[in-house]
């Protein structure tokens, strides 16, 4: 019985965490051949962005990006699955620009 109340106790603090986590404001996963999933984005904005990963960017794998606004209003942007900085920092001009 003390097992199920401990159970009991562990589900309801992972409910708790996940409420009260973050969320990002945009995510978004591109390949070779443009956006494979966004969140976050209007229609306008999301056709800018496959255009951009499709037409701009030369990609060899899946690339995901992360962008949160920050306290100050600034856009902090993590980009997953890219090696060379270039590319990074390309990716987040961009979406500095059009966020």
């Amino acid at each position: 019985m003390p097992w199920l109340a401990i159970a009991v106790v562990v589900v309801i603090g992972l409910l708790v965490l996940g409420a009260l986590r973050p969320r990002c404001a945009v995510r978004i996963v591109a390949g070779p051949r443009g956006v494979i999933r966004a969140h976050g984005l209007s229609r306008a904005q999301h056709a800018k962005v496959d255009e951009f990963f499709r037409n701009d960017l030369a990609l060899e794998q899946t690339v995901t990006v992360i962008v949160n606004r920050s306290e100050h209003g600034g856009l902090h942007v993590k980009v997953r699955g890219v090696r060379h900085s270039g590319v990074q920092q390309q990716i987040r001009n961009f979406l500095k620009i059009i966020l």
